[in-house]
């Protein structure tokens, strides 16, 4: 056996160091952990431990298919190539959508095929599914996403762990909390249902906070107030690194009384007097936010109030959001948007791509590293739209998505070990180069070579027709070489995570390069000039639960509803619901029970869960929409109008009714 150096290629910021295992005939085999992996060393999830029943599995596409009548059917890649120039090669850009996702977080698969969509003149997205609302807001206060080392946030004596169910998106970060909680370290997790870290922090000895859903920027901004009233303000941190301190001070001095704080999040007033006293007490606090938690309609303003409460502790550099800006790699570069015909034209909100299919907009779509199917919110309309009979839809993936169920032609791709890319993190500071170590086992093709055949299929210039990945592999890092050390530069090309040292960066990515505590931006989009708490409006929907999609604990992502042990191991799709709420519906467990709003219904079995709060409804992950009767996943209650900040993905701010089915 052979074992080669690599990253875990799914969307996840604990970014694993893994080994590829090869036999000796040099086929893939399974997965293993990189011990030399500074963040996970070794160590992976039970998700990425067994991907090679994803990458190996019978579910696997290894042939192009094409739609002839209602059947996609096995054909060849000249055929299928011969449909897409058939079916987009006449339309104007204008009438193409490019679309893709985080389904590869390597740099190379996610942007290098922008090349040819924008050489196309597609119309692009903006990308706002997961964390766009959070980082707008963290953007305005705190300005370019780096933080601190994570792998040092074993030095605090107080951690505050705010929106991250951490043991399931986050794992490698769980040692480190169990190392604080052990060593004398307060530990405190802050959401809106006893999540797994929840009760895990509780166990060694730490303490949660359940708050009302959407109320976070009430409880930061009262921990403000008395931060500013015990003295534990920092004033010398205030007046050297921010601006906009004294106008936040006035904002907020007799608005957020602790009464009304426990009234807005649901909290005793006793515990906002304890989490108070702690913040002060501590002597290298640290707080870390979840990525996507602030999906909600006042999610911006959420995270503006977190990351207020850190400038005021004088704590900003140890608040830990992402760390993508660390890397300094322009991805621009890979997608190059001057080829497009009309380079400053403004993508589509990505939540919204249900609506504009329905309406009839655009005849050819192009899908990769992506199932909107199922992540995108409204899916019902997504659905719809992709079935078009006027819209020509083209998949590149690894398995049968449900998105490629719709398709009119569907191209199979490579996976993990049968490609080369280059991964960064928006966790930790770890990057790395996978190399293509097998061959595929089939006709499968990487995200570059396939679009480099589309190009060549339709006549596009040459070096477009001739990407490659090794190639441009070495272009990119030619680019960005000044970035790397001679060492760091060194060792990427051997395979080898590389830890980043820090870049000096002249002022923090705000306008004025300081914190800003009031931001004349949001002050012009009607947001405020500081942090404020507004209510979620939950969309204008009335339903009498709000519905919290959750992290899968046996699933990363849709494509591993494809995986029969990943199935087996997420179990049959539930809902689940206080045991107080269910009985006063008249509901019990294992029921056939209706959720229902004015975007769509799903069936599902009913689960009585304790660590669900009273008026609020719990989905895990993406089910299978095959176990589901109406064939869609979560999204199908989910509406696309847009948050705060970042036109991002309200998904939180969902609400629904329950009923037997």
């Amino acid at each position: 056996m052979t074992l080669h150096p690599s990253t875990c290629p799914l969307d996840c910021p604990d970014a694993c160091g893994v080994l590829l295992e090869t036999d000796p005939a040099g086929r893939f085999v399974r997965l293993r952990g990189n011990p030399d992996h500074s963040w996970s060393q070794g160590h992976l999830c039970g998700k990425t431990a067994i991907y090679h029943e994803v990458a190996l599995g019978p579910n696997r596409l290894r042939v192009p298919l094409v739609r002839k009548g209602r059947e996609l059917v096995e054909s060849t890649w000249d055929e299928a190539l011969d449909r897409i120039a058939d079916g987009v090669g006449s339309l104007d850009g204008e009438e193409l959508l490019a679309l893709s996702y985080a389904g590869s977080m390597g740099l190379m698969a996610r942007h290098g095929p922008m090349r040819v969509m924008n050489a196309l003149g597609a119309q692009t997205t903006n990308g706002s599914i997961c964390d766009t609302t959070s980082a707008e807001g963290y953007r305005v206060v705190l300005g370019d996403a780096v933080g601190p080392d994570l792998e040092c946030v074993t030095e605090a004596d107080l951690l505050v762990i705010w929106g991250c169910d951490a043991r399931r998106t986050m794992q490698h970060l769980m040692p480190r909390v169990k190392e604080i909680a052990q060593s004398g370290g307060q530990v405190v997790v802050i959401d809106v249902y006893r999540t797994d870290t929840m009760r895990t922090v509780e166990g060694w000895g730490g303490r949660g906070l359940i708050l009302k859903p959407g109320s976070d920027a009430s409880l930061a901004l009262g921990l403000c107030e008395l931060a500013f009233q015990n003295g534990s303000a920092d004033i010398s941190f205030l007046k050297e690194q921010c601006t906009g301190a004294a106008e936040l001070r006035a904002e907020i001095a007799g608005a957020y009384p602790v009464q009304r704080v426990a009234a807005d999040t649901g909290l005793e007033p006793g515990d906002i007097h304890w989490l108070s006293g702690l913040l002060a007490k501590a002597s290298r606090a640290w707080i870390k936010t979840g990525i996507g938690w602030n999906r909600r309609r006042n999610g911006a303003m959420s995270m503006r109030a977190v990351c207020s409460l850190s400038a005021v502790l004088g704590i900003a550099d140890r608040l830990h959001f992402e760390s993508g800006d660390h890397f300094g790699l322009d991805t621009d570069w890979l997608g190059q948007p001057e080829r497009h015909e009309n380079p400053g034209r403004q993508p589509i909100r990505h939540v919204e791509v249900g609506r504009q299919l329905q309406a009839g907009n655009f005849r050819g779509a192009f899908v990769w590293g992506h199932n909107p199917a199922v992540v995108l919110p409204e899916s019902g309309r997504v659905c719809e739209g992709l079935a078009r009979e006027d819209l020509f839809l083209v998949v590149h993936d690894l398995v049968m998505t449900d998105t490629a169920r719709l398709a009119d032609v569907v191209l199979p791709a490579t996976a993990l070990p049968e490609y080369t890319d280059i991964f960064k993190s928006y966790g930790h500071r770890v990057l790395q180069i996978s190399r293509k170590v097998c061959t595929p086992p089939a006709q499968q093709r990487s995200n570059l070579r396939t679009f480099a055949c589309i190009a060549q299929r339709l006549g596009l210039d040459a070096d477009l027709r001739e990407l490659d990945e090794e190639q441009l592999l070495t272009e990119f890092l030619e680019q960005h070489r000044s970035r790397f050390t001679d060492g760091e530069f060194e060792r990427l090309l051997l395979g080898q995570p590389v830890k980043l040292q820090l870049q000096k960066r002249e002022g923090r990515g705000t306008p004025s390069g300081r914190i800003e505590l009031a931001s004349d931006s949001c002050a012009e989009s009607g947001q405020g000039r500081v942090a404020s708490y507004v209510r979620d409006d939950a969309c204008q929907q009335p339903g009498r639960f709000w519905l919290h999609p959750t992290p899968s604990i046996a699933t990363h992502n849709s494509t591993f509803t494809r995986s029969e042990r990943h199935l087996h191991r997420a179990g049959t799709p539930r809902v689940f619901v206080n045991p107080a709420d269910a009985q006063e519906l008249g509901l019990v467990a294992s029921q056939s029970v209706r959720l229902s709003n004015d975007v769509g219904t799903l069936t599902l079995e009913l689960a009585a869960c304790a660590d669900t709060p009273r008026g609020m409804v719990r989905l895990e992950g993406f089910p299978d929409t095959d176990a589901i009767p109406e064939g869609l996943s979560t999204n199908a209650l989910t509406s696309a109008d847009i948050s705060d900040l970042g036109e991002g993905f309200c998904q939180f701010s969902a609400r629904v009714d329950l009923s037997p089915a």
